[in-house]
Order: structure tokens, then C-alpha cells, then sequence
């Protein structure tokens, strides 16, 4: 029973910290803006072609420069601004307005810190 506890422990470790493919990752970063903003179907696929190629690009950046975390750092953040404005040209002004809405809500400092706020 112990044996069995541990192997399933270090499954769960294990898999945790497997490196994703970028299929993998723009597959769960489009089912989480499905979810979050209720994307049609065509809205799916296009936000996933989005994700896929960012992800690619990324990892392309990382082969390019290697240890150069600053290049890597500049290239990913105009990556994602680019990435940002794609995703918005294809939602609706209310999934727009909405998605606006989540991006602040993650930039501020409650959280990040993971702090509750009671209303």
C-alpha cells in the first residue's frame, strides 16, 4: 500500500514537470479562453491556430538565443503583444470587453499575491 502511495506520488511529480508541447499548450490555453469567454466553434479553431503558432514562435526565440534571457524576454513580450491583438480580432465586442476585464484583474497585486478581497 505504501509502494503503491509512492509510485502514484511520483507519477503526479513526474507529470507536473514534463515539458508540454506547444500542441499541448495552445490546446489548454484555448479551452481556457472557450470556457472563460464561451467561443463559437470557428472562434476555437482560429484562437487555437493563434496559440499554436505563438507557441512556436517561442520556442523558435529560445533555439535563437539560446542563454540570452533578455533577448528572449524582448521577443516573448512582442510575441504575446502580437498574440493579444490577434485573439482580440476574433471575439465579439462583449468577449473583447470581457477578456479586457480578466487581463487587469490578473495584472493587479491582489492577484498575484492570491489575495481575497471580502465584498
Amino acid at each position: 500500500m505504501v509502494l503503491a502511495l509512492c509510485v502514484l506520488v511520483i507519477n503526479v511529480a513526474w507529470a507536473q514537470t514534463t515539458p508540454k508541447t506547444a500542441e499541448e499548450i495552445a490546446t489548454q490555453k484555448t479551452e481556457e479562453l472557450t470556457n472563460q469567454l464561451g467561443l463559437s466553434g470557428q472562434q476555437k479553431k482560429e484562437a487555437y491556430q493563434l496559440y499554436l503558432y505563438n507557441m512556436q514562435q517561442m520556442e523558435a526565440t529560445r533555439a535563437k538565443f539560446k542563454n540570452d534571457v533578455t533577448s528572449i524576454r524582448e521577443a516573448d513580450q512582442q510575441s504575446n503583444k502580437t498574440l493579444i491583438e490577434s485573439i482580440n480580432k476574433i471575439l465579439t465586442a462583449e468577449q473583447k470587453a470581457k477578456h479586457e476585464k480578466e487581463a487587469q484583474r490578473k495584472k493587479s497585486p491582489l492577484h498575484q499575491t492570491n489575495v481575497e478581497v471580502s465584498k
